[in-house]
This record gives C-alpha cells, structure tokens and sequence, in this order.
C-alpha cells in the first residue's frame, strides 16, 4: 500500500464510504489505531484494536461493523490487515476539495496542499483552451501533471485517483511510458 496512516485526515467522518455510518466510525478507529502505533498498514490483533477502542472512552467491545463481512478487512492466523481498497477508500474520504482564487480547486490532506484542477481560459493563444488540467504532489512532493479533460469532473476524478496511488515521479513516468501508444 502506497498511503501510509499519518496521511489520512481523521478529523472528517468517513461518510458514504462503507455503506454503513457504523463501518466509517469503525474504520477511523482502525486508522487512527494504526497512526498511533506507528507500524503502517501492519497485520494486528482483535485484543490490539480493542485495547485501542476501549481506552478511547467506550466501554463496550471494538466491533468491526461489516468491514471484515465486506472484505474490506481480512482475518489469517488470528491477525487483522486491512485491504488496499480500506485504504484507498479511506484517504479519498479525507482529502478536502475547495475552491480556489483562479478558476479551478485545491485539493488538501491534513491541511496540506496536495493537488489542484484548473481550467485554462478559452483564450486562442492558450494551449488547450477551455480544458482542463489535473496537478498533484507526488510521494517526494514533485508536482507531476496529469492530463488534460474535457470536463471538471474529469479532472477531479483523475486528481483523486492519482492522489491515492501516492507515486512517486519515476513510478508516474513508468506508468506513462507504458501506457504511451507505440509510435509508429
């Protein structure tokens, strides 16, 4: 898995990200588990979590909520991992996407700018007018672009889906270079 726990903004709820309000609560106890012990994405144990849970205040038992049910968190020889769909599914929920100054939006990852969308003006002069362009910071923070998109919503889905994926600059210019048509 690419995004590490400390990536992932805990302060949001989770919505609309496992169906089920008591599956996101259950997720960011799992994340903010897994930020605190400082292990990454590491296989833990039903008494790790629940220790967790319990000393945050509640007094019943870690439940997991569906997760495991969902295949979102699996079970091998009595230790927890979750899933790289978990992961994906839970740093998507906590990018925050605002409009920015130009015409376009920033996209930020606890409080930090991670990635942008802009249109560029329908000016003659501009290369690609009226499209637009998706930008993130890759894993050593290089900005890397993505392309160019007929629509805004193009530009956002590519700029969160690429902000997932958390590659670095060679791992973006590999995946381009193999998806470049052969030149003939």
């Amino acid at each position: 898995m690419t995004v590490n726990p400390q990536q992932i903004d805990v302060r949001k709820h989770f919505l609309n990200t496992f169906g089920k309000y008591e599956a996101e609560i259950s997720a960011r106890y799992i994340v903010r588990f897994c930020q605190k012990r400082g292990q990454g994405w590491e296989p833990f144990t039903y008494e790790d979590i629940n220790g967790f849970y319990t000393s945050n205040g509640p007094r019943d038992s870690f439940r997991f909520n569906r997760l495991e049910t969902n295949g979102f968190v699996t079970k091998e020889n009595g230790f927890y991992r979750v899933t790289d769909e978990f992961v994906a599914r839970c740093f998507r929920a906590s990018l925050v996407v605002k409009a920015s100054e130009s015409d376009g939006k920033v996209i930020e990852s606890n409080d930090k700018h991670v990635g942008s969308i802009s249109q560029v003006p329908n000016d003659p002069r501009a290369m690609d007018p009226g499209k637009w362009h998706a930008v993130i910071h890759t894993a050593e923070d290089a900005i890397t672009g993505l392309g160019v998109f007929d629509t805004e919503q193009q530009a956002l889905k590519a700029a969160l889906d690429g902000l997932v994926k958390n590659w670095t600059f060679d791992q973006w210019q590999a995946h381009w270079q193999a998806t470049e048509p052969a030149s003939s």
